[in-house]
């Protein structure tokens, strides 16, 4: 069988009838063979008739990107993604697609340059109900590249959060010496102190004698090394 013919009959077929998604169908894996902008409208087409079809509407996308490589065509179909996606979940957990299409959005934007629309894409995605892991990770990649006031609003939020996490912690920490917040490092220092597993690990914290080297903060790190351990005083004086 002629696989240029079955295409030409596919598509003469559907001038009559364009929403027959059998045969919407067909003619996608016709063109398959050599994927391109034909195949998005088809995928597209079939989409239409077929109510909650991601997976049409993701290889819509994929093929944009690759091998089309068209960005306005991959930014329009994933945000046509975004949508259905969103309508499929409903009030509940958005599916797979929602975020990978999202990610896709952040992306282009990345390559446009375009800091504030990431910035919105991002924190738009940390306010729907994916996983907390998930949120997580867009609030850093929107804190990522905003500019340094919304920023340590981000990353201060995060901390307060896990104030464990040593790599929220560090991007704080450079804000805040960047901005000379000194009374905001301390605070940060003592929090960071107050929830170490135990005294011993508290004194020997490498956040609070990274301060030591740093004349107007040194004084405060030892205060907060003794409130914890009296019996790091003269430890504290020997790191001077």
């Amino acid at each position: 069988r002629d696989p240029d013919a079955a295409e030409k009959a596919v598509t003469s077929a559907l001038a009559h009838d364009p929403r027959r998604a059998e045969m919407l169908a067909a003619l996608a894996d016709l063109q398959r063979r050599a994927p391109g902008r034909p195949l998005i409208d088809t995928l597209l087409r079939l989409a239409e008739v077929t109510p909650g079809a991601l997976d049409l509407h993701r290889e819509a996308v994929e093929t944009a990107l690759d091998p089309v490589a068209d960005h306005a065509l991959a930014k329009s179909t994933a945000e046509r993604l975004f949508e259905v996606a969103m309508e499929v979940a409903g009030a509940g957990e958005p599916p797979p697609e929602a975020l990978w299409a999202l990610d896709v959005l952040v992306r282009l934007a990345l390559e446009e340059g375009n800091r504030a629309r990431v910035m919105e894409l991002c924190l738009k995605g940390a306010g729907l109900p994916f996983s907390a892991k998930e949120r997580k990770r867009l609030r850093i990649q929107a804190a990522e590249v905003a500019d340094t006031e919304p920023a340590i609003t981000l990353y201060k939020s995060l901390f307060d959060e896990e104030p464990t996490d040593a790599r929220v912690a560090g991007e704080l920490e450079a804000l805040y010496k960047k901005t000379s917040r000194t009374s905001d490092l301390i605070a940060m220092r003592k929090r960071q102190v107050e929830v170490a597993e135990s005294a011993a690990s508290r004194v020997a914290s490498p956040w609070l004698w990274s301060w030591a080297s740093w004349p107007p903060l040194a004084i405060a790190s030892i205060s907060v090394a003794c409130a914890v351990n009296p019996s790091a005083a003269s430890s504290a004086c020997s790191k001077l």
